[in-house]
């Protein structure tokens, strides 16, 4: 699989983006993959928070970042946005 961030230094943010293979789809990989590099890379840049965008009907996704630590920040009709605070984020 594949985790990626995108940085947005002027606002001291990141978004956040993965993909999973297939043949290792729940599993928990995700989780705790994206827990791990989320707290490092907020450290690491000394962001504010990081975000991903989630289509509505990827409630697998949904899952994943909630149990990563993320709280739902915005939703539209075609996009939900979940958001990790570096303030907030887990200790692990």
């Amino acid at each position: 699989g594949v985790i990626r961030f995108d940085l947005n230094k002027e606002n001291k943010c990141a978004e956040i983006s993965i993909t999973i293979a297939p043949e290792a789809r729940r599993m928990g990989y995700s989780s705790k993959a994206i827990r791990t590099l989320s707290s490092y890379y907020l450290d690491k840049n000394n962001l504010d928070f990081i975000f991903a965008e989630i289509k509505p009907q990827n409630i697998i996704s949904m899952k994943s970042f909630i149990k990563a630590g993320y709280n739902l920040y915005k939703e539209f009709p075609d996009k939900v946005q979940y958001k990790l605070d570096n303030k907030n984020q887990l200790n692990f």
